[in-house]
């Protein structure tokens, strides 16, 4: 399974993955890992990818202190990624190394644009599929799921 399967809204978001056995799973977790793309003095840019993570329309990355600061490190991933096609939902994800009946702890952090409206994803890993409403606006909250792996990869 994808994490971060089907994300919607408007939120900016770090991730780490941990078990009480293995250490950090996620890789690039905060996207501070652009690649070889020449870096940009834009304040965000829109990837095609970066490294570890796939994507299913680009990957917007925000530049420390871009309208906000970032959780951890100097980037935020914007999960609105700019796109004319806002009939499917906008994906990023990972495949992760799991062994099939281990729990894990899924950690991240999000934080929702300037607006009344509620902001919306969807988050998928092994046996846990949830949706997330993010009502509160103005500083990042903490998120923690504990999921099974159900395969070898998830």
């Amino acid at each position: 399974m994808n994490i971060f399967s089907k994300l919607f809204g408007t939120i900016c978001l770090s991730v780490i993955l941990c078990s009480s056995i293995q250490a950090n799973l996620i890789l690039n977790g905060s996207f501070e890992d652009k690649g070889t793309v020449s870096p940009s003095s834009a304040t965000w840019q829109i990837y095609a990818s970066i490294p570890s993570w796939d994507n299913t329309r680009g990957i917007e990355i925000w530049n420390g202190g871009f309208i906000v600061p970032a959780y951890h490190g100097n980037n935020v991933l914007e999960l609105n990624a700019h796109s004319s096609d806002i009939s499917s939902a906008y994906s990023i994800f990972q495949f992760l190394s799991t062994a099939v009946g281990q729990q894990y702890e899924l950690t991240f952090a999000g934080r929702k644009r300037q607006s009344n409206s509620d902001e919306r994803f969807s988050v998928s890993v092994g046996d846990l599929a949830v949706s997330v409403i993010n009502q509160a606006h103005g500083n990042w909250n903490e998120y923690s799921y504990t999921f099974t792996a159900v395969r070898t990869s998830s």
